[in-house]
């Protein structure tokens, strides 16, 4: 099976692009604000109430580091679950209840 990579170019902003995400941002005061920001808010967020500064970037899918990627073949799923309900009760906490949403690995 051939392996295909999509180079930089190609994907450059197509996150900020409000055709794609179907969100305009300065309808909501927001001029500057990018999908990008939401991302790192959350793992950001997620490192500083779990206390655990590699679960992000596990929840990222970002490749473990060294000879990690090559023999380490855990999923981390229940890890990656528990930091993601950690980061929804946080937020529900936040905005005081309302309908919960539930992610799935």
């Amino acid at each position: 099976m051939e392996s295909r990579v999509a180079d930089n170019a190609s994907l450059k902003g197509k996150w900020d692009n409000p055709t794609i995400t179907g969100i305009t941002w300065p309808l909501y005061g927001y001029a500057d604000l990018r999908l990008h920001d939401a991302r790192r808010t959350c793992l950001t967020n997620i490192a500083r109430l779990t206390g655990d500064v590699l679960l992000p970037d596990r929840i990222a899918n970002h490749g473990l580091p060294g000879v990690a990627s090559r023999y380490n073949l855990h999923n981390f799923k229940d890890e990656k679950a528990e930091g993601l309900k950690v980061w929804s009760d946080y937020l529900e906490e936040l905005v005081g209840g309302g309908q919960r949403i539930v992610l799935e690995c």
